[in-house]
């Protein structure tokens, strides 16, 4: 046999290295038992050879003392907390595991990792393959692995490629040191955001912490996995649609995530933008794709991706008002910097479905062959247990598409240094390359400073008859408020556009399922509608996600004082004037020709007001076309109604405490059911409900043609 080179014995004295127990676990089959033997003797060996470590065989002394204690079961497999008690028992610093398993038609794989006794980590990892049926090769793997494990400084991971790589194969492990040569970029020619993870080993699987596990999700092991990359966000429609010609998701939206997506769907997806770009993209592995999801080498342990509340990272079904996909991006990402990894679409894994092994494994690829692929991350449609971070669920890859499954892609390292030379300096790409996070990340909103103070709140005069015959303008009372901001006009389709992917006209599609409700105003300056107090919650969700502020929305209390003029105030029936033809747009105004009819508008049926309005031509108009009031705060009378964050109470205003005022305190069941109060007026109605005292309330799931909202943010203190 051809011998090995003996590298230069190290002048390093002995007890100043370091030791090394080698462990060789995984299923003994009796055709391999001595290929066992001279693995373990090699490895050991090789190491050995270097000038940091001394290092031993000990995998059969290290096999009786795990059998006395039956802490592993029939292959031998080790649990992590027991590193520290083996290190001891063996006058170990490190222990090197090395694990042997057959892919299929006789090919071996051995998976070798060096964990530190002190921390129970793994400082380096590595992989190869074999036949095992040659004592040359098996040397050469042996000293290949043990170079890679204890590198050039003795720190550095690497591995030995399992195969080739190509479009939908699994990843290979790749050589690494240091930091990437590109951390982050966006690939100019498909505008896909591709992030980078460093490899490590973590615990895939559900733990007895986790709770509710299912039996597909156990045993949690531990699982290496190397170097790659993963798209920031799923693909979106507009991506899909870019290569594939047609949108197959159910509710349209160019940044939504695309959906209906069938394995075999995902598989050509790739195959296409290989052959029209050169780009080789793949699925992720369902290691890379749980590894990732909980943060990398970053993760901080949360049951979802970024966090423990499911509210502040995914979209599910109890946060997604009519069950709808949403834009990508929308809330915040995990510690990668990944968004939607739970909730929104479930996305399809590379893999095959396959229990998990009780052993420790790297860089697994799943079964050669399979009935179900894996799908991950939940959806919109499911509850939040379903879009946990190691929740799996299984499908055949070749049923009817389904709502609610999209796709993330992954690159493998080499794949990007063969484009490296095509993306800009940074990363960067053009905007019009980049999933549309609004205005760079960053939204712009103009807001008015409010300088607290004391006003009397409600309808002062009792005997007016433009006070509501029903009270509950009434008692007028005294209110104290602090300073604020409140936004200078109501949030626009622009800014919704910007924050949540969606115009208009599609967030009036995604409420009423593709009906042709009316549209009465469409344009960036134009104020939003057709938001429900629900639909409202998300925005503002996703807005402090991408700005890191503390937007909500006012108080009634804060509503009324900005409407009145604030310390300002000259005391005016409308928001800035006694006339509400100055002030702000209602039924009287909004259409081709003024009309005289206020007075008998409310006795109108709604047939015959819909005709009126729909022979003048009544809707509704850009924000900032009437006089601002005394703030320099525009449409606070007519154009839409606004959600304040108050429940309604027609008796409230007997009881509201005079400081800072928010609204009746319910109980959990009240709240399900209590209407939330909505202030202005709008474009459709009469001038006496554009008052500034003048208060209304619908049901939190109501989103009409005539209500929007404005925001308000805390005061520096």
């Amino acid at each position: 046999m051809a011998a090995i080179k003996p590298r230069p014995l190290s002048a390093v004295a002995e007890h100043e290295r370091q030791s090394v127990a080698v462990y060789m676990a995984g299923e003994e089959r009796r055709e391999i038992l001595g290929a066992y033997k001279i693995l373990g003797g090699e490895l050991a060996r090789a190491i050995g050879e270097s000038d940091k470590y001394l290092a031993v065989n000990r995998t059969d002394a290290i096999l009786g003392v795990l059998g006395k204690e039956h802490i592993y079961q029939r292959s031998g497999a080790v649990m992590d907390e027991q590193i520290k008690d083996l290190g001891k028992q063996f006058g170990a610093q490190y222990i090197c595991i090395a694990e042997v398993s057959e892919v299929k038609g006789g090919t071996y794989y051995l998976d070798v990792r060096l964990i530190d006794v002190v921390t129970a980590k793994t400082v380096s990892s590595a992989t190869a393959g074999s036949n095992l049926a040659d004592i040359n090769e098996m040397i050469r793997v042996a000293q290949e692995l043990a170079d890679a494990l204890i590198g050039a400084k003795g720190a550095a991971r690497g591995a030995v490629s399992r195969q080739k790589s190509d479009g939908g194969a699994a990843p290979k492990p790749v050589i690494t040191s240091g930091a990437p040569a590109i951390a982050e970029f966006t690939d100019p020619k498909t505008g896909m955001e591709m992030v980078f993870v460093r490899g490590g080993t973590f615990t895939m699987g559900c733990s007895a912490e986790q709770g509710n596990c299912q039996e597909h999700e156990k045993p949690a092991h531990r699982v290496t996995v190397s170097d790659f990359y993963i798209s920031k966000y799923t693909v979106t429609q507009k991506q899909w649609e870019k290569v594939m010609g047609t949108n197959p998701s159910m509710i349209k939206g160019d940044f939504a995530a695309v959906e209906g997506i069938t394995w075999d769907d995902a598989q050509e997806y790739l195959s296409r933008v290989k052959a029209s770009t050169g780009r080789v993209y793949r699925l992720p592995t369902e290691a890379e794709w749980e590894y990732a999801a909980r943060g990398g080498e970053k993760g901080k342990g949360y049951k979802f991706a970024g966090s423990d509340n499911i509210n502040d990272v995914g979209w599910y079904s109890g946060n997604t008002p009519h069950l709808a996909v949403r834009k990508v991006g929308a809330k915040a990402p995990n510690e990668l910097g990944l968004y939607d990894m739970c909730g929104n679409v479930f996305e399809w894994a590379q893999d095959w479905f396959a229990v998990y092994p009780s052993r420790s494994q790297t860089d697994p690829l799943g079964p050669a062959t399979g009935s179900y692929r894996i799908l991950r991350g939940g959806s919109y449609f499911l509850d939040a247990p379903f879009c946990r971070v190691h929740t799996r669920l299984f499908i055949m890859p070749d049923m009817d598409p389904y709502p609610s499954i999209g796709l993330r892609l992954a690159m493998s390292p080499s794949n990007v240094e063969k484009i490296k030379n095509d993306i800009a300096p940074g990363g960067k790409a053009t905007k019009e390359d980049k999933v549309d996070r609004g205005n760079g990340n960053k939204v712009n909103i103009d807001m008015v400073f409010v300088k607290g103070g004391t006003f009397k709140m409600g309808c002062a005069k009792d005997a007016d008859s433009l006070c509501s015959g029903n009270g509950e303008e009434n008692p007028a009372h005294d209110v104290t408020l602090g300073d604020f901001y409140i936004s200078k006009y109501p949030i626009t389709q622009k800014l919704w556009h910007d924050v949540m992917g969606i115009t208009v006209r599609q967030q009036r599609d995604n409420m009423f399922m593709n009906s042709k409700e009316p549209l009465n105003g469409e344009g960036d300056d134009f104020p939003m509608y057709y938001v429900t107090y629900n639909h409202v919650k998300d925005f503002i969700s996703a807005l402090n996600a991408m700005t890191g502020k503390r937007y909500r929305l006012p108080t009634e209390a804060e509503w009324e004082y900005a409407a009145r003029g604030g310390v300002k105030s000259s005391g005016y029936a409308f928001a800035g004037s006694d006339r509400i033809n100055d002030a702000g747009w209602h039924f009287g105004n909004s259409g081709d020709k003024l009309l005289r009819t206020d007075k008998d508008f409310g006795k109108m049926k709604d047939k015959d007001k819909n005709m009126m309005m729909s022979w003048n031509n009544h809707r509704l108009r850009p924000v900032g076309a009437k006089m601002p009031n005394e703030l320099g705060v525009y449409d606070m009378s007519g154009g839409v109604m606004e959600w304040v964050s108050d429940f309604y109470d027609s008796e409230y205003y007997k009881v509201s405490p005079k400081g800072n005022p928010k609204g009746p305190v319910l109980d959990a069941d009240e709240m399900e059911r209590a209407d939330r109060v909505v202030r202005g007026g709008s474009w459709r109605e009469a001038a006496a409900k554009c008052r500034v005292s003048s208060r209304r309330y619908y049901p939190p799931i109501l989103g009409g043609i005539d209500i929007g909202f404005r925001l308000v943010l805390p005061a520096e203190k």
